[in-house]
């Protein structure tokens, strides 16, 4: 295994992770013994927001043959029978009005009273850290901050109609029904701890809409994507399969290894620390685990969670009426974009048939720039290719969108602290392509690349309103013999000139198409187009 691969910074970044979740201890669901008396899923609870305009789905547990009564104020919504251990009862209550409604009682051999409660748009955004990381950091996050934070955090308590459903439930090794959690109210004093692009993207659709706004938020840092993907999904993927096989062999051979590692390690601390002082120190064992195998270790541990935190953590939410997902996922795919544009497909697939909507919205977040990933050579294209996927699954699946985060990273670090532009584009693409507001709700599109004379000449295609180049750069030129070099773009009308001066004869031309990219093509709306090539190079293992 290559020496780039093995000092990875996002490998060693997971690999914490990876051996934090392989406790046992960690590993938890929320699902419990049948209740005694009526209950309901958690995210059915004071402080709640419900989708308006739709059938509200609802459910719980009662015993069986045991009458459940749902009112509002004197008016009956619904009434169903208790189904007994393992089996909610469902009923579906009607369309709200946006705005706050009426208090709702569920009634059986107790009485559970629903306060304090909105009608709106909801939204479920889910993913990896960058959609975790708060507004500010602090005893609840160990990183976060966002630009600007402090004026956020008090404009925060001028509004109560965004609404926050904090999911805390994790991983499972079987489907969950229970999701733990709370509804929030947005506020200054809980906004430090609320999910920077959630609120962003609410706060967006809140001043746009004039109405309640309310996000699930279901995350877990340093993830991959088969964690989220139903497994049923999986079990239909050949490459999946293929590769949790090998995984499944890799832990069998190379876990024993790094337990005995473990247990070294921890004999010579508890041996050094009964040494006298001044001597007698033995020395540190010598790892049996070495290089790329431990490596290897960490992304068959990861691989082996394939779908648990779909049953620990989405699975328990639907059908809960939700308007879209907002996604933002894929750092910790990075080095295998081979396979990920299909498994997300199947994921977006997989959650629409949960929520029974085949056509329900998916905006996905197309990472941001990070020089870290660039290794010991400065030239891998592990994110580059990462996003090249997430794009193509958007142009290829309906009803899903794409909004750059790429030109709001930050070279040094993974969790960039711009995310209110982040939030606020996923905002104007749902106010556009959801909620039929019109306006520019994606940067400039590439069209077809000619060649000729020693330059490419690229044509803007769509959302070219106020195109313009902020610099001269970010475009690079290539040659018959794979051969790239960094270019100058100039701009006439709707069409882009690119030249390089290393390239006499170029045939392929990359766009934004790096780890850490200039980005300099926007449009009157000040969106970035999105990284674009028009070769056909393949990653390889480590990009």
């Amino acid at each position: 295994m290559s020496k780039q691969r093995n000092d990875h910074p996002l490998k060693r970044r997971t690999c914490t992770l990876v051996r934090i979740l392989s406790c046992p201890l960690l590993l938890f669901s929320s699902d419990v013994s049948s209740p005694a008396e009526v209950e309901l899923p958690a995210i059915f609870g004071p402080n709640m927001l419900v989708q308006s305009g739709k059938p509200i789905a609802m459910w719980g547990w009662a015993d069986v043959g045991e009458k459940v009564t749902i009112l509002q104020g004197d008016k009956r919504l619904a009434e169903t029978l208790g189904a007994g251990k393992g089996q909610a009862w469902r009923v579906e209550l009607p369309a709200q009005q946006p705005g706050k409604i009426a208090d709702i009682v569920v009634a059986a051999s107790n009485t559970i009273s629903l306060t304090n409660i909105l009608a709106g748009e909801v939204w479920l955004c889910s993913g990896q850290s960058n959609m975790q990381m708060p507004l500010q950091k602090g005893p609840w996050s160990w990183y976060g901050g966002v630009v600007d934070a402090e004026t956020t955090i008090r404009e925060a308590g001028a509004d109560a109609g965004i609404r926050f459903f904090r999911e805390r439930t994790g991983y499972s090794g079987k489907p969950s029904q229970r999701p733990a959690g709370e509804w929030v109210v947005a506020s200054s004093e809980i906004a430090p701890q609320l999910p920077a692009v959630p609120y962003f993207f609410a706060r967006h659709l809140r001043s746009a809409l004039g109405a309640p706004v309310g996000v699930i938020v279901s995350t877990f840092g340093g993830t991959i994507l088969e964690c989220w993907v139903p497994p049923r999904k999986l079990e239909e993927d050949t490459a999946h399969k293929q590769a949790r096989t090998k995984a499944d062999a890799t832990v069998a051979e190379l876990r024993p290894i790094s337990k005995a590692d473990e247990e070294a390690v921890s004999e010579w601390k508890k041996q050094s620390q009964a040494a006298p002082n001044g001597g007698g120190q033995p020395p540190k064992p010598t790892p049996q685990l070495v290089g790329g195998q431990r490596v290897a270790l960490e992304e068959a541990l990861a691989l082996t969670r394939s779908g648990l935190l779909y049953n620990g953590k989405i699975h328990s939410l639907a059908p809960f009426t939700i308007k879209g997902v907002l996604w933002y996922q894929g750092e910790s795919n990075a080095g295998r974009s081979i396979g990920y544009s299909p498994l997300l497909q199947s994921l977006i697939e997989g959650w629409r048939e949960d929520w029974g909507n085949a056509e329900l919205p998916f905006i996905i977040v197309c990472l941001a720039g990070w020089a870290g990933s660039q290794g010991s050579t400065g030239d891998a294209l592990d994110f580059a290719f990462l996003r090249e996927a997430q794009i193509a699954t958007a142009q290829r699946v309906d009803h899903v969108g794409i909004v750059s985060a790429v030109d709001l990273g930050d070279r040094k670090d993974l969790h960039p602290p711009d995310k209110k532009p982040v939030g606020q584009r996923a905002g104007s693409w749902a106010l556009a392509n959801v909620y039929g507001r019109g306006g520019i709700s994606g940067g400039p599109v590439f069209g077809d690349v000619a060649f000729l004379q020693g330059k490419a000449l690229v044509p803007v295609i769509a959302n070219a309103d106020g195109l313009v180049l902020r610099g001269n750069s970010g475009f690079e030129l290539g040659d018959s013999a794979g051969k790239f070099a960094s270019a100058t773009a100039k701009l006439t009308g709707n069409r882009i000139e690119v030249v390089a001066q290393d390239i006499a004869a170029p045939v392929a031309l990359r766009y934004a198409f790096r780890n850490d990219p200039e980005c300099t093509v926007y449009n009157a709306a000040g969106l970035p187009a999105l990284p674009f090539r028009t070769d056909k190079e393949q990653p390889t293992a480590g990009q």
